[in-house]
């Protein structure tokens, strides 16, 4: 933009608005044309965040203790979009005599506020994400986030159609450089200059790290710390459309100024206050504290999923591209995550097999009901007290793998407990979360073993239907107590039980795979391999996969010739070995599948189907 700015954009972000919207406001003849765009902060601070070591200084909220946080400066926060509240209208600029001063991206106006015009006052609106920590999400990857680099999605290559290409180094989109201006800074030698002072002075932080507050804070699984630091949901607020694309229950890394104002959280509505005051009770902002739940101005954002939670690291995808490139490396890790889950899984390596296909698992496409690419898989294990412990390692070597898991076993008690599905909550005016609100590509393992002899209530009941249905359509249906909103999800289920009959009439599964042990379950892998295995279940994951025509008549003749052998063979079947062979062709590296990949496949259903006769 001509003139550099150089600042200390870390503790005072607010000086790199304000000398932003100043250069704006100096070009423009109407005060309400300044509504219009952003000022060139967001390419401001995405460029502020790529240079090197910058990224890693922003303070994450969840892996920071808030009282080392001083308020108007520049953190980051990973969550997930938990409710949408009702947007927020607030004094975007207005005259102090000559100047023209902006209050976006704070909650609060400038002392030397007066009461000008009207025409010398803009409103102007804000939506309002209730945003909480990533459900399920492992300590690795929060590890991961804790001490990376800021890469924005924009600047990364599209998914790429085979594990090779995806070795190919990212391009970053350099842009018009005077579209955004330069950064200058020295953080080796920072000096607070008077403004930074002041903004830091205005609001003196008191934070409660009191986790038994009584607030609600609607975490879906109730997840409450990360090591001994309390885990927070956010109010995050954000501006200009840049919500256009955000859907409930997307993870989104939100960077963006904190904000703390004592008086406002001071007079935090009581339940009696709020009662009393119907336009009050509407407002959810008002009656959650800022010491317990965090304001966040958004000044940039992306948006994350289990696939690319990994791949958007420049560090891992870096080594993933080393890994993959040579032709051998796939295999290797192959038949690495194989031998380990085989000594997990007490040395079955066809139930290993299965289970690797099943963490390849994802929905690829969906058509009216029906959900393609999901693998729902029940491993069954036989009741003795040597197996007691046999579905937690389960779970436990599925979160060493994949970026979000969670175990949950079955109880009459647990189902019976409340509602999975949210709801509103039209007194208090929010979603009120349940145990199934989770973000796309969630894994739980659901633990039948542990089911005891107990009645379900209709709370109990109602559950388990939402629990079938998730499993079988993918989609959850929010209750809105007038009329149910029909969500969908993508989430991965797997079922450890100890019987056939008893979980199939339970529980909607594809596949059973009767476990047969031939050793004693030992460790699934090196904690030095985890790393690399990660990088392989992502790069699989994110292959595109191409289904060769060629191959139409061998399979359709394969399927005759089998229908003909067992009746029981019908188009769920053929289309169950579909998804088995796209995911058989995306653990070997490649997006096209094979005639040995589908007589494999062929191979383990005949071994699968003869294991449950017994």
């Amino acid at each position: 933009m001509g003139k550099e700015i150089s600042l200390d954009c870390l503790r005072d972000p607010l000086g790199a608005v304000e000398t932003l919207f100043n250069g704006a406001s100096s070009k423009v003849s109407r005060v309400s044309e300044l509504a219009r765009w952003d000022w060139g902060v967001k390419d401001f601070f995405e460029k502020f965040l790529q240079q090197d070591g910058v990224y890693s200084q922003v303070p994450e909220i969840n892996s920071t203790p808030l009282s080392a946080i001083p308020s108007n400066t520049l953190v980051r926060f990973r969550g997930m979009v938990q409710d949408m509240l009702e947007n927020e209208f607030f004094i975007g600029c207005y005259k102090n005599g000559e100047s023209i001063r902006t209050t976006k991206y704070t909650d609060s106006v400038s002392p030397d506020f007066c009461t000008p015009g009207r025409d010398s006052v803009e409103l102007w609106e804000r939506r309002i994400l209730y945003c909480v920590p990533v459900p399920g999400e492992n300590h690795w990857v929060k590890d991961a986030f804790a001490c990376t680099k800021w890469d924005h999605p924009s600047t990364q290559s599209r998914r790429s159609s085979s594990l090779t290409s995806q070795a190919e180094k990212r391009q970053r989109d350099e842009g018009d450089s005077s579209s955004s201006p330069d950064v200058e800074m020295d953080s080796s030698s920072i000096v607070e200059s008077s403004d930074v002072k002041r903004r830091r002075e205005e609001c003196t932080t008191s934070w409660s790290d009191d986790r038994t507050s009584g607030l609600n804070m609607n975490f879906p699984l109730g997840e409450t710390s990360f090591g001994p630091i309390p885990l927070r949901p956010c109010i995050v607020k954000v501006y200009d459309n840049a919500d256009s694309d955000i859907m409930l229950n997307d993870v989104i890394e939100f960077i963006g100024i904190f904000t703390f104002d004592p008086e406002l959280s001071a007079n935090s509505f009581s339940n009696s206050e709020a009662d009393s005051d119907p336009f009050m009770e509407a407002d959810l902002c008002s009656r959650l504290p800022q010491s317990q739940v965090p304001r966040i101005h958004c000044v940039t954002s992306r948006k994350l999923t289990p696939n690319n939670m990994i791949s958007i690291i420049p560090e891992l995808r870096q080594k993933q591209a080393q890994i993959i490139a040579n032709p051998g490396a796939v295999m290797t890790l192959r038949e690495t995550i194989l031998s380990g889950l085989a000594n997990l899984l007490k040395g079955d390596s066809l139930a290993a097999e299965y289970l690797l296909l099943h963490l390849l698992s994802q929905i690829h496409k969906r058509v009216d009901t029906i959900v393609l690419g999901t693998l729902p898989l029940n491993i069954v294990i036989k009741a003795s007290p040597e197996n007691s412990t046999l579905p937690s390692q389960i779970a436990e070597a599925v979160g060493a793998l994949l970026p979000c898991s969670h175990f949950l076993p079955l109880s009459c008690e647990h189902l019976n407990k409340g509602p999975w599905a949210p709801r509103k909550d039209y007194d208090q005016n929010r979603l009120a979360t349940g145990v199934l609100q989770l973000a796309a590509g969630t894994h739980l393992t659901l633990d039948l073993t542990s089911m005891t002899e107990g009645k379900l209530n209709t709370t109990g009941v109602e559950n388990l239907s939402t629990l079938r249905k998730m499993m079988q359509f993918q989609t959850v249906n929010y209750d809105f107590k007038f009329h149910p909103i029909e969500i969908a999800t993508d989430i991965s289920v797997l079922v450890t039980s100890n019987s056939v009959a008893g979980a199939r009439n339970f529980l909607p599964t594809d596949i059973c795979v009767v476990l047969v042990p031939s050793a004693d379950s030992s460790a699934i892998i090196e904690d030095e391999s985890l790393a690399n295995l990660r990088l392989y279940l992502s790069a699989a994951r994110n292959l595109e996969y191409n289904q060769d025509t060629s191959l139409n008549p061998v399979l359709e003749n394969d399927l005759v010739e089998c229908m003909q052998k067992q009746r029981s063979i019908d188009v769920e079947t053929f289309h169950r070995w579909l998804t088995l062979s796209r995911l058989l062709t995306l653990s070997h590296g490649e997006s096209q599948l094979k005639i040995e990949h589908w007589k494999k496949v062929l191979e383990m259903e005949k071994l699968r189907v003869a294991r449950m006769s017994h």
